[in-house]
C-alpha cells in the first residue's frame, strides 16, 4: 500500500507461517535531474481567499515574472522551512502604538501574507535576496488569517507531491533500493524494515495560479478598500496600510500617516 499525503511511503508486507513482515520504501526527498522536463502545478484561488487572491493577482499584474514559480531545490523534500524577511518588515513599518489594535478593524486576527511564498523561493532567488528590502522583493497585504492560511494551500507541497505521486509501486521501489548510500538510511525494528531515501526525478514542477474565483471588488484599488483588516477608522485616507510603504501603489497615492509612530486622531490618524 501506499501510505501519506504525497504517497511517498510504499508498504510491502509477508507473511511467513505465523510471521508478519513489513518494509517500507520511504522517499523523503526528490532531486531535479538536470534536464528535467518542467510541468506546471496549476492552482485555483477560491472566492473564500478573496483578498489573499486580490493580492496574489495584483502583485503579479506588475511583476509578471512571478506569474510562474519554478520550484527551487530546497523545497523539494517533506520538512522544508524557508523564511524570509517581507513580514517582518511590514511589522516594522507598522509599529506605531494603536494601528494594529484589532478594535480598530471589522476583522479580529489577521496574518501578514506574502507573495512570491517563501517556500517557491531559492536562496538566491532576487525576491528571496530583496525581500523586506525592496519592491524587487517579495510584497505583503495584511489580510484576515483563514484566507491567509487557506490560500497557502495552493502551493503546499507541490514541489515534492506531484512527482511523486506519479511514481508506480515499481519505480519507488526500484529508485528507493537503487539510491546510493550516502542517499540512504536503513533502519531495522522487530518485524519491519524502513528505507529513507533521496532519489532522482525526471520531472521540475511550476507553480502558476490558473484560475482565480474572486469577484469584481466593489471599490476598486484590488479589494484594498474591501479589506476587513484595514483599520479604516483611524486610517481612512489609506487602504494602502495593508501594504508594505515601499508598494508601486504608494507611487499613485498619498501615504498620508506615519506607521511607525503612534496614531493620533487628527494629526496621525483618522
Amino acid at each position: 500500500m501506499r501510505l501519506g499525503p504525497a504517497k511517498n511511503t510504499l508498504r510491502v508486507q509477508s507473511c511467513f507461517g505465523d510471521k508478519t513482515t513489513t518494509r517500507e520504501s520511504i522517499i523523503t526527498s526528490i532531486e531535479y535531474a538536470p534536464f528535467a522536463k518542467p510541468t506546471q502545478v496549476v492552482a485555483t484561488c477560491k472566492e473564500a481567499w478573496t483578498q489573499a487572491c486580490f493580492h496574489y493577482s495584483s502583485v503579479i499584474s506588475v511583476n509578471n515574472q512571478w506569474a510562474t514559480l519554478t520550484c527551487p531545490q530546497e523545497a523539494a523534500t517533506t520538512k522544508v522551512r524557508l523564511d524570509a524577511q517581507a513580514t517582518a518588515t511590514w511589522s516594522s513599518q507598522h509599529r506605531g502604538k494603536g494601528w494594529r489594535n484589532k478594535a480598530n478593524r471589522a476583522h479580529a486576527v489577521c496574518d501578514r501574507d506574502e507573495y512570491p511564498p517563501a517556500y517557491l523561493l531559492g536562496p538566491n532567488d532576487p525576491a528571496r535576496l530583496n525581500s523586506g528590502q525592496n519592491r524587487q522583493g517579495q510584497l505583503v497585504r495584511y489580510i484576515p488569517d483563514s484566507e491567509n492560511r487557506g490560500a497557502g494551500s495552493m502551493w503546499r507541497g507541490a514541489c515534492f507531491i506531484p512527482p511523486v505521486k506519479e511514481m508506480s509501486n515499481d519505480d519507488i521501489r526500484s529508485k528507493v533500493t537503487l539510491a546510493p548510500n550516502n542517499k540512504k538510511q536503513v533502519v531495522n525494528f522487530r518485524n519491519l524494515q524502513q528505507t529513507y531515501a533521496a532519489v532522482s526525478v525526471d520531472k521540475h514542477p511550476e507553480f502558476t495560479i490558473g484560475k482565480w474565483e474572486q469577484k469584481k471588488p466593489p471599490s476598486g484599488d484590488d479589494g484594498l478598500r474591501d479589506n476587513p483588516c484595514w483599520p479604516s477608522a483611524i486610517a481612512a485616507d489609506d487602504p494602502g496600510f495593508a501594504l508594505l510603504t515601499y508598494d508601486a501603489y504608494y507611487d499613485t497615492h498619498d501615504q498620508p500617516y506615519d506607521y511607525q509612530a503612534a496614531y493620533v486622531k487628527g494629526s496621525n490618524g483618522s
